[in-house]
Parts: C-alpha cells; structure tokens; sequence
C-alpha cells in the first residue's frame, strides 16, 4: 500500500455501502488505503450542568449517528454516550468486513462532532487523495437532491469529494 488514502463516510445506510464499493474498487485500482470514517453527531447528545454527557436529545426511529475528535475514552460520569460509540464501532466493524469481503483490508475511525466537519478535517489531517460519500446516510430528513452531510462535505471540502449515486 502506499501513503496515499480514501476516506470514506460511512454510517451503514444504503448509500455508504455504494459509497464504499466505489472506493474499494477505486482503492485496488490506484494501491490505497481505504478508511471509514463514522461520526457520532454531538449536537444530538445532552450534556449535564457539568459537561458530562448523559444521553441523545432524540434518535429518530431508522437513524445512525455517523462524527470532530477521534473517540476516546468517554469522560467521567458519561453513562449514555458508550452505546452510541459501541453503535458507531460496529457499523464500522461491519463496513470494514465489507471491505474485506470486496477484496481490500479497511480501517475505520469513529469520530465526534459535527459529521461533514469531522470528516473534512479527518481527511486533512490524514492527507487523504479523496472523500467518497453516499447522497443520503441515515439522518431523519431527505433533501431535495442530496443528504445535509453529503452537501456540506461537497460545499466545505478542501480536496475531492466524490458522491456515489
């Protein structure tokens, strides 16, 4: 493998599973590194008067949270935000054995904050060639044309973003 990297926003949905063939047949093509990225969206989850976090202010039936920090250990007196992690670290368990499946070893990362920000400076800091995405993960509400997350990434990426339909 060489240094050079595809990111790929992946939360599960229908969509980042085209999102990853894409990559990974673009990936084998080119020798890249694939990695997935999830992001826990944590404008969703509530804090107490001392920061901890205690829960998600609503989950919409059908909705994953897909996230700007690279998860870490969760603070002291955080009780909620372990399940939506161990959420996150499956879906990308998941993809990541997709990956396999197709014929490319994967890594995935699951991150924190807001999705299409997070997965823009991921993908800088990591010097990735590339984004890919789906139109629409599994947030709660369609948009005309594209995802919230797939529009912003477009709109506020500094290096390609390639959209899979």
């Amino acid at each position: 493998m060489t240094d050079k990297r595809i990111v790929v926003a992946y939360d599960g949905s229908p969509d980042s599973e085209k999102a990853l063939k894409l990559a990974v047949l673009m990936a084998k093509a080119l020798l890249m590194e694939v990695v997935l990225v999830s992001v826990v969206d944590t404008a969703h989850l509530v804090q107490d008067e001392f920061g901890s976090l205690i829960g998600i202010a609503e989950e919409l039936p059908g909705t994953e949270y897909v996230v700007n920090e690279e998860v870490e250990t969760a603070p002291r007196g955080a009780v909620s935000e372990s399940p939506v992690l161990d959420k996150a670290k499956q879906v990308l368990e998941n993809g990541c054995r997709r990956a396999e499946a197709l014929g490319l070893p994967a890594t995935g990362v699951a991150l924190r904050g807001n999705p299409a920000e997070a997965i823009c400076d991921y993908a800088k800091d990591q010097q990735a060639s590339m984004i890919v995405a789906g139109t629409r993960g599994l947030g709660g509400f369609p948009r005309l044309l594209l995802g919230s997350t797939a529009q912003a990434l477009i709109t506020y990426s500094q290096i390609p973003v390639l959209i899979a339909k």
